[in-house]
């Protein structure tokens, strides 16, 4: 199997992963008060908070870096290779070192502007379509007015369209890459930036103005400066150079990692009781940053990414469409006479329901109106 292939399958595994949290996470229904002591009543509590709540504040963070790795990965071999592909001949060495200078920063530009466009297509058209999607729902439900402000809250804020305040922080973080590029492409200044960038998210109510929010910026930046210093690490296949001493050290990545996750969430809950804002937002940073890396590293023990199943080839889709599935079938229920045992059934399938429903309308989108389903998507395919 081509490296980039099962590199690929392996982010399409995780993306889909953590698009299972990101419904568990709005699946939640915290209002809902079933009789106390109701056995299935204590479960669904239990589920919500395990799912949701624990593993789901993994999910997010899980697509800024993502998002950050695979921005700048292959950076340096296509900025190099445009360096190397001009030769010079025989011109002085001054001459040649002022080339190279301009040409370095004139390949950077071009890696800038080709990545911007590209993210314009996949990020920025299909947030502003959803958007008004959202929004000429809503309008037909008579849930929102027809009016200038109402319709440029909704299409640019996402008033109606609420998860995809992700989306909106991606497409500053992508504009934010060359200060991304600054901070971390050289390999002794990372940790230091990234230690900044940490502190500055624990500390984020002491700063004057936010252009971005600050964790969202540090998980976009670990995940740029694995693409730049931990990529043969990151993707290195054990089949190829297999030895019992990499499985291993996956092996033990995952079990320090998810130590160290579950640690610190039983620490954040601690002192969250007490109040202690700082402390408690480290904590949950930490936590959750080891939980990305210990899924990571789950995926490389158990050697997946060999094949992925169709439904993971829908993953933004599920996630553009899931909200509206999953309020229609919990309206549904309400409706019908919801119990305890209903609603717990219904979270720990809702998943399952939000991408059923998605696989299918996408599939049929793809036969019927390709295009649509290209601008949905953002050309995903």
């Amino acid at each position: 199997m081509q490296h980039n292939k099962l590199f690929g399958n392996r982010v399409r595994i995780y993306s889909f992963l953590l698009t299972v949290l990101v419904i568990w996470i709005h699946a939640v229904q915290p209002s809902v008060i079933y009789p106390e002591g109701s056995p299935f009543s204590d479960l669904w509590i239990t589920a919500q908070r395990m799912l949701g709540t624990n593993l789901g504040q993994i999910a997010v963070p899980g697509f800024f870096v993502i998002s950050g790795y695979l921005f700048f990965r292959g950076m340096g071999e296509q900025v190099c290779g445009a360096l190397s592909s001009g030769g010079y001949g025989v011109l002085p060495e001054s001459v040649k070192a002022g080339n190279a200078a301009g040409r370095e920063d004139h390949t950077l530009f071009r890696f800038f502007i080709r990545k911007w466009k590209s993210r314009a297509r996949s990020l920025l058209i299909p947030y502003l379509v959803w958007n008004l999607i959202y929004y000429l729902i809503y309008l037909a439900a008579g849930r929102a007015d027809l009016s200038l402000k109402t319709a440029f809250e909704s299409i640019f804020l996402y008033r109606f369209n609420p998860v995809f305040w992700y989306l909106k922080q991606l497409i500053l973080l992508t504009l934010l890459t060359p200060l991304v590029w600054l901070l971390v492409q050289n390999r002794k200044a990372a940790p230091p930036a990234l230690i900044l960038l940490f502190l500055l998210a624990v500390f984020y109510d002491l700063l004057p103005f936010h252009i971005v929010n600050e964790d969202a910026f540090l998980y976009y930046a670990i995940g740029a400066a694995a693409a730049f210093h931990l990529r043969e690490a990151v993707e290195a296949d054990p089949a190829e150079k297999s030895t019992c001493h990499t499985e291993k050290s996956w092996l033990g990545c995952f079990m320090a990692t998810f130590f160290l996750y579950i640690i610190l969430q039983i620490l954040g809950s601690q002192t969250g009781l007490y109040g202690l804002l700082h402390p408690t937002v480290a904590a949950a940073i930490g936590c959750r940053i080891f939980g990305l890396i210990s899924l990571w590293a789950l995926l490389r023990v158990l050697r997946a990414g060999r094949s992925t199943p169709a439904c993971m080839e829908y993953n933004f889709f599920t996630y553009a469409t899931h909200y509206l599935v999953l309020r229609a079938v919990q309206h549904a229920a309400a409706f019908a006479g919801e119990s305890a045992l209903i609603s717990l059934t219904l979270y720990i399938l809702m998943p399952a329901i939000c991408i059923a429903v998605s696989v299918c309308t996408g599939r049929f989108l793809q036969r019927h109106a390709p295009r649509l389903f290209s601008l949905l998507v953002g050309g995903r395919t």
